[in-house]
């Protein structure tokens, strides 16, 4: 997409995340997930990096890190549309604003840092639904 690629690499993980059966983000097939993670991140590295070598430094055609830092931030948190639409929001803060450390890991050599400021807008992520989550559970439905 010639226009805001990274909302739209997040828009097709977000559509395989609803398709996606539950259990793959429940704590029940947790080391089937991190196992698919784990591939998706070396892919990730690996593809972003030859990406690189073409299209330039973390060029925005390169949306796999989005791909795989959205499916991270909703890793092992109940699926409801209240997180979906938290989640996304979330996450495109967090990847568009770049906080410490997010910003600072792209300095990583080539597809480690794109992927790497992700992963971390992933974590965070995962981390704010958890706290909402917890303070607030009575605004989801699970």
């Amino acid at each position: 997409m010639p226009k805001m690629p990274g909302t739209f690499g997040t828009m097709l993980a977000v559509l395989v995340y609803i398709v996606l059966p539950r259990q793959w983000f429940s704590s029940d097939m947790i080391i089937l997930a991190a196992i698919m993670f784990f591939s998706l991140l070396v892919i990730g590295i690996v593809t972003a990096s030859m990406a690189e070598e073409k299209l330039g430094k973390d060029a925005p055609a390169i949306v796999i890190d989005e791909f795989f830092g959205f499916l991270l931030g909703v890793w092992l948190i109940p699926r409801s549309w209240m997180i979906v639409v938290l989640a996304f929001v979330l996450f495109r803060i967090f990847d568009i604003l770049k906080p410490f450390p997010i910003y600072q890991s792209q300095r990583l050599p080539k597809g480690l840092g794109v992927m790497a400021d992700d992963l971390l807008a992933g974590v965070f992520t995962n981390i704010c639904l958890r706290g909402i989550i917890y303070f607030f559970p009575m605004i989801f439905i699970f």
